[in-house]
């Protein structure tokens, strides 16, 4: 099902890899995609500002 439309797909739907989780997975530079390059800079900032660490 379209989440977006609401259509009925029947059968396989070819899907691409997200370039926001090739970017986290280490395959995407920033600078190759302006929403890659807008989510590294959102997380850089909340890097710079926690303040809980996970260990």
């Amino acid at each position: 099902m379209d989440g977006t439309s609401g259509r009925i797909l029947l059968g396989e739907v070819p899907v691409q890899p997200s370039p926001v989780a090739r970017h986290l997975a280490g395959e995407l530079r920033p600078e190759t995609d302006p929403l890659v390059a807008a989510v590294h800079r959102l997380l850089g900032h909340a890097d710079a500002v926690r303040s809980l660490g996970v260990g």
